[in-house]
């Protein structure tokens, strides 16, 4: 039995003769490498999965734009900024989704709402002065394919879309 482990325990290299303890270090240098790539792959798909998309939602007295319109399922933070001369609000709702608004903003004024996007059809839009007349229209499929569509134009967007709301506010760094 020792003369078995004795030879499996040798490797041979170029000209010279590895040891048992050489070779045990070797497998353990082998062993920790591996361990810690594995960590880093499963650490760097935490990251991915955990991070919070950020729209930028310009309110205007002509209508509403969306910074991005290729979303992806997960959590997005729409920021909603009143560029107009008018009070203007952002809103939100579709399948599955109670619907989400900001308060009323003031010229000058923004509000964040933060929402976890899950396949579904939603329409955006301000509830104030545009109505629903002027929306965008977002429709995510599970395949996170889908298309967006404002009033007047079309476009296409990659995503998935709402069921769960926060209200955050920027004025007093608070959510609800």
């Amino acid at each position: 039995m020792r003369a078995t482990i004795t030879h499996m325990s040798r490797i041979r290299s170029s000209h010279r003769t590895l040891g048992p303890g050489r070779l045990v270090r070797s497998s353990l240098i082998l062993v920790v490498t591996a361990a810690l790539a594995g960590a880093g792959v499963a650490l760097a798909n935490v990251s991915k999965s955990t991070s919070t998309v950020n729209v930028t939602v310009v309110l205007s007295d002509k209508g509403l734009q969306l910074s991005n319109t290729n979303l992806v399922q997960g959590a997005t933070a729409f920021k909603a900024i009143n560029q107009g001369k008018k009070p203007h609000a952002f809103q939100i709702s579709g399948s599955g989704l109670s619907t989400v608004k900001t308060p009323t903003l003031k010229p000058g004024q923004t509000q964040t709402v933060v929402v976890l996007l899950k396949p579904a059809k939603y329409t955006m839009w301000d509830p104030i002065t545009l109505g629903k007349g002027k929306s965008i229209f977002v429709v995510v499929k599970a395949e996170t394919t889908g298309t967006a569509k404002s009033s007047g134009s079309s476009g296409s967007s990659v995503g998935k879309i709402v069921t769960k709301a926060v209200v955050c506010s920027e004025e007093t760094e608070t959510c609800e």
